[in-house]
């Protein structure tokens, strides 16, 4: 009986240290596991790799053609020498998103970002002047005024030239007046041949 005893006392701690065996496996190592894992550059929850998404998130975007051509009607840009040296002058500022973007892309999509800018820009104005007669169109030139070099004297050159070549005044106006609001056909067609002063 008493043997029985002893042997069952020696037992008991073996018992007890599979036990604590267990629980360290699974709690104990499992908190070492999970800064493991987060040493590592793993997540634990979603076995990412955090530290190349860290390093994604840290580089910066690229710029898209709508945010180019948005600094390009800012900055004015209308071919692609200016938008080279604007890059260059923000490369040396530690900017090279314009740089990559033009590197990157090549010099036809760089061309067509410059050209459709400025399309967009104009289309509304393109839109309007579409919707005038050339009639309309030179109505609304009169009121305008003349440039610096021209100054309104293109009005005295026009009467002298026609005076000179015998031409009455209301006849030529009415013939463009006809020519535009009609447009080119049989008789109304205006020939205007200059001297040759060849000699």
């Amino acid at each position: 009986m008493g043997t029985s005893q002893a042997r069952v006392k020696r037992r008991q701690p073996i018992a007890d240290l599979h036990d604590s065996q267990t629980d360290t496996t699974s709690g104990g190592e499992g908190e070492e596991g999970k800064e493991r894992q987060q040493g590592d550059g793993h997540s634990w929850k979603t076995g990412k790799n955090v530290s190349k998404i860290s390093v994604k998130r840290k580089r910066s975007k690229r710029l898209s053609c709508y945010e180019v051509s948005n600094i390009i009607l800012e900055k004015k840009i209308q071919n692609r020498t200016e938008i080279l040296v604007l890059a260059s002058a923000q490369k040396a500022e530690g900017k090279t998103d314009l740089a990559e973007f033009v590197m990157n892309r090549g010099n036809r999509v760089v061309e067509e970002c410059i050209s459709t800018a400025w399309e967009m820009e104009k289309a509304s104005d393109v839109l309007q002047r579409s919707q005038l007669t050339r009639l309309q169109i030179l109505e609304k030139c009169l009121q305008d005024h003349c440039t610096a070099e021209c100054d309104g004297r293109w009005a005295v050159c026009a009467q002298q030239l026609l005076t000179w070549n015998h031409v009455p005044i209301e006849v030529f106006t009415e013939a463009v007046r006809n020519l535009l609001e009609q447009g080119r056909g049989k008789f109304r067609n205006i020939l205007i041949k200059l001297q040759s002063w060849t000699k």
